[in-house]
């Protein structure tokens, strides 16, 4: 009688749970289809057992339940497809694959993993940049009434994906970045300049005025 009890509450807690789970959603940032080092970038370096953008949604979506998978974007295109479709095809291409990185799948059901991919799954084709992404990403969940949102991108990269989301999405989503283990090729993220506005209390340029470089460093180089 005991067991029955407990099976049912198990049952009756799994259901409470993923019922109660806040509607969530990836964005997988695109990579442009001609820059150096793309499949170790997308994929990763399967020697060192090192997670690129892909490998790594795959292994957030195992955890998350998404409702949406988003595939950036249309900043370039191998013939008639755009960066997004060519990115997603890439994955169901290389899906059993995902086996080489024993580590972060050995506990995971990955053919239960393709199915929620597959049937959650949208491609952007405007977007040109990070910010276009963002945005056109944006205006897709609100849609979708989505409450959290994962970003996947490379280490040198999420800093700006970040911030784009934060200017733009403001407090529409919980957001979470999260880096996959693979940068652009040749860079590691001790590489990434960040100027944030001069804000300690201690700082005699605490208020800016001695300090008006962060202030137009965003113009110079976006």
């Amino acid at each position: 009688m005991k067991k029955i009890i407990n099976i049912a509450f198990q049952s009756f807690y799994l259901s409470f749970s993923y019922s109660t789970q806040p509607k969530t959603a990836i964005l997988i940032h695109g990579y442009h289809l001609k820059a150096s080092g793309w499949e170790n970038v997308i994929w990763g370096d399967e020697k060192n057992k090192n997670l690129g953008r892909l490998p790594h949604a795959v292994k957030i979506a195992a955890h998350e339940n998404p409702s949406v998978v988003l595939f950036g974007s249309g900043a370039s295109k191998d013939g008639e497809k755009f960066e997004g479709q060519v990115i997603y095809e890439y994955l169901l291409s290389r899906w059993n694959d995902l086996k080489m990185f024993e580590k972060a799948f050995e506990k995971v059901d990955l053919e239960s993993v393709k199915e929620v991919i597959t049937s959650s799954k949208l491609i952007m084709t405007e977007p040109l940049n990070t910010k276009q992404e963002i945005i056109c990403a944006g205006k897709i969940f609100e849609k979708q009434d989505i409450e959290r949102v994962f970003l996947i991108s490379s280490p040198t990269h999420c800093p700006r994906c970040l911030r784009d989301a934060c200017v733009e999405w403001k407090s529409k989503f919980t957001i979470f970045c999260s880096p996959c283990e693979t940068s652009f090729a040749g860079n590691d993220p001790s590489q990434v300049a960040i100027v944030e506005p001069p804000h300690r209390g201690d700082d005699d340029g605490a208020n800016g005025e001695l300090y008006p470089f962060y202030k137009s460093v965003n113009g110079l180089l976006s």
